[in-house]
């Protein structure tokens, strides 16, 4: 997913495994206007929220910065899973 912004800064979100687990975390990186990395979002350009066995269906970044994703367990139980971050 990919959220573009106004100021250059795109935010890319989906869903990542860390090795030898096959049950997804949100994850999120945000671009610098030349595409690489962007430091200052969270120190290193990205972030993991601990949410194993769940997959990003939407991300939107709100006027005051605030990223809103939403998404699915993909484990038992199903369900809708949303999160908001404040970088």
């Amino acid at each position: 997913m990919l959220a573009a912004r106004a100021d250059g800064k795109n935010l890319v979100a989906g869903s990542a495994s860390p090795a030898p687990s096959t049950r997804g975390d949100f994850y999120m990186l945000r671009l610098s206007e030349s595409g690489d990395l962007d430091p200052s979002f969270n120190g290193r350009g990205d972030v993991t929220l601990a949410l194993a066995g769940s997959e990003v269906s939407a991300v939107t970044v709100a006027p005051d910065g605030r990223i809103y994703l939403v998404g699915r367990r993909t484990v038992s139980p199903y369900r809708l899973v949303a999160a908001r971050y404040w970088p």
